[in-house]
């Protein structure tokens, strides 16, 4: 696999898992804050997902730093003036 790719995959998986637990704590409403506690649904997974995606999107390099990635290495675009030369 290119590892630019990689670069590409985690962005979109970031942003993916992060939309998926916006829309469950959307459906669920204040439900979907509770975690120890019996009515919590799904034995307080949503709230525990929710609050690790900023985490998740951090680890292994920022949505900034993994879009530079992919803008600069997947095209195969030089990364400034000086390489162009």
């Amino acid at each position: 696999m290119n590892p630019h790719l990689s670069a590409a995959m985690k962005l979109t998986t970031s942003s993916l898992t992060q939309e998926f637990s916006e829309t469950a704590k959307e459906v669920l409403g204040p439900y979907a804050t509770l975690m120890d506690d019996p009515r919590s649904p799904s034995n307080g997974r949503w709230v525990k997902q929710y609050l690790g995606d900023p985490r998740m999107t951090i680890a292994g390099g920022t949505s900034e730093v993994q879009r530079n990635i992919v803008a600069q290495r997947i095209p195969g675009l030089p990364r400034d003036h000086a390489e162009k030369r």
